[in-house]
């Protein structure tokens, strides 16, 4: 069976596919093309999850398959996994994107021994490798809380002891530039710092809970209340590398553009601004061409839209 939809070009869509799996072979592809360009399928740079939508799945080796359960700020989360520590990991992430600084807080309602070692938390990372860097504020049953990370892919873990609590408790993660911090709170009020490391982390990155057993033979559960996100900075568009055209036109490149949609706007005056190109988000540099030459003045500014 196929199907298609007619897009517009340089407009950003909200996608979802399913499809039934009944005979262990089903196989579903995501193509495109145009009066230009033949059929091939949608690159993975042209995809991305929304911004407020969370996603989960297991990383690394787990013994047990995790899962996750959400009920509005609430989330429960299973899952098994040997640790978040060494030079990989294998634990259950509950994510979503996230781009620029941003603040992760949660309270870890309860948290299942199934180690001493179990860990419950906020967390940043910047891939979903089992290697990836990350920042990691944790609540175990028996050692307290502890600011974890690793700072480059594949290097050992570095640990850092909190305060001795156990669950319920209050975790944070606080991202500014490359500096990761950690706090812990009893209280969701007066927090502690638990520990802050610079990590040279991509701009895009993936922001969320994490659990492991440290045991994989078992399956651990964690209750995660009270959960929220906070978007701290945006990268600002850049216009830049300018060119006059012939009849007048401009033509310039516009950077920083990897999330949501944004709006080409034109001014005479620095005082009236009229939208004249709407694009979605990009990974790459957006090529934005002038329509027609003019010799008046005028100027251009690139903002988000909806």
């Amino acid at each position: 069976n196929t199907g298609s939809i007619a897009l517009n070009a340089a407009q950003k869509y909200d996608l979802r596919m399913e499809y039934y799996e009944n005979t262990a072979a089903a196989v579903v592809k995501l193509a495109w093309s145009s009066p230009s360009e033949p059929k091939e399928l949608v690159p993975s740079s042209q995809l991305s999850v929304p911004i407020d939508s969370w996603l989960d799945r297991d990383i690394g080796g787990v013994g047990i398959a995790g899962r996750a359960i959400f009920t509005n700020q609430n989330i429960t989360v299973a899952a098994s996994g040997a640790d978040i520590w060494d030079y990989a990991d294998a634990f259950h992430y509950v994510y979503r994107p996230l781009i620029g600084d941003g603040e992760i807080t949660a309270r870890v309602a309860s948290l299942q021994r199934t180690d001493a070692w179990a860990k419950a938390g906020v967390m940043i990372r910047e891939t979903l490798d089992p290697d990836s860097p990350h920042a990691f504020t944790a609540i175990t049953p028996d050692f307290g809380a502890a600011f974890q990370r690793r700072v480059t892919p594949g290097a050992l873990s570095l640990h850092t002891m909190g305060p001795l609590v156990a669950a319920p408790y209050w975790v944070r993660l606080t991202r500014t530039g490359h500096l990761f911090t950690g706090s812990v709170s009893s209280n969701g009020a007066q927090w502690t710092t638990a520990g802050a490391e610079t990590i040279p982390m991509h701009t895009n990155v993936f922001i969320g809970l994490a659990l492991t057993a440290h045991n994989n033979a078992a399956l651990a559960t964690a209750t995660f209340t009270n959960v929220s996100v906070a978007q701290l900075s945006f990268p600002r568009p850049l216009i830049t590398a300018v060119q006059r055209l012939s009849g007048g036109r401009l033509q310039f490149q516009i950077l920083n553009t990897a999330a949501g949609a944004y709006n080409v706007q034109r001014s005479p005056n620095l005082q009236s601004w009229f939208t004249i190109s709407t694009f979605g988000g990009s990974t790459n540099p957006v090529v934005f061409t002038e329509p027609s030459g003019s010799t008046a003045r005028r100027f251009y500014r690139v903002v988000a839209g909806p």
